[in-house]
């Protein structure tokens, strides 16, 4: 895993504590910003790991979480531990994950039942529970999904492929493509409805 396992930063940068290394690294010092990843690489990516093991959706989770602390440190006031907040910023990026996850995979009304959810206030952990409960049982439905229809809803909804592109690949018309979608969008809102109705 590629990350940022090799960044360098100088002897002054690592002596500095925390706080006066936030400051540098929201005024905008990148060298600052590199030696606080390096700090915090090992505690973002425990994080990471409890949410989902696969390296590929590690590596973008880690680097979407690094990329708003570098745009986003500005709104940590120093009211609580940093990594409390970098916690959030974890959570809020896993959250973001699973909703265009959501998306992709033709569920019904994701933003609804998200926005439900952020609203009844749940603690941090209940809440990834769910969400990894929820991100399970999508891999599932899609897994159970006939052969004929799994294959398009991978190549459209994880791979991104276009109706011609996978037409072309599965040897099938662009109607026949759309045909399997929606009926496999139909099968995953039955199988998956428990997730999403109040």
């Amino acid at each position: 895993m590629k990350l940022w396992k090799n960044i360098k930063t100088s002897d002054d940068l690592q002596q500095l504590d925390e706080k006066e290394l936030i400051r540098q690294v929201q005024k905008g010092d990148v060298k600052s910003f590199d030696e606080l990843v390096r700090r915090y690489t090992l505690f973002v990516m425990k994080h990471i790991r409890k949410l989902n093991g696969e390296e590929e959706i590690m590596e973008e989770l880690f680097q979407n979480v690094f990329i708003t602390v570098y745009y986003k440190i500005e709104t940590y006031k120093g009211e609580g531990p940093f990594s409390a907040w970098l916690s959030t910023v974890v959570s809020n990026e896993w959250k973001m994950y699973l909703r265009n996850l959501v998306k992709r995979h033709f569920i019904p009304n994701p933003e609804e039942e998200l926005e439900r959810m952020e609203r009844s206030g749940r603690a941090t952990m209940e809440e990834t529970m769910e969400y990894r409960e929820i991100s399970r049982a999508v891999e599932a439905a899609i897994r159970d999904l006939p052969v004929h229809y799994r294959k398009v809803v991978e190549k459209a909804a994880l791979e991104g492929k276009s109706y011609e592109s996978i037409a072309e690949e599965l040897e099938l018309t662009s109607g026949q493509v759309k045909s399997r979608l929606f009926r496999a969008r139909k099968m995953l809102e039955e199988m998956l409805k428990d997730y999403f109705e109040e």
